[in-house]
């Protein structure tokens, strides 16, 4: 971007929710022959192993730099219409 806004803040995530430090959150299964295994969340859930990475961004400006930031990202091409 070639303008920027004092006191602004990008929210970039780059990870699952429920992933810690990009390692998947481990479970303790307890089979009915007694034997126990821990094993990632997303083995056991296709819920969980469906999620995909958020691939948006949220910008944080200041109320009254609304505007400003709205025009910039128009400019850019990251928005269209009003």
């Amino acid at each position: 971007m070639t303008q920027t806004i004092d006191n602004s803040f990008i929210d970039e995530p780059e990870r699952s929710f429920y992933n810690l430090d990009n390692d998947d959150i481990r479970i303790l299964k307890e089979y009915e022959s007694g034997k126990k295994e821990i094993i990632p969340l997303s083995e056991l859930s296709n819920v969980v192993k469906n999620i995909k990475t958020v691939k948006q961004k949220r910008i944080y400006v200041r109320s009254s730099d609304r505007d400003k930031a709205i025009g910039i990202l128009r400019r850019e091409g990251f928005i269209d219409g009003k």
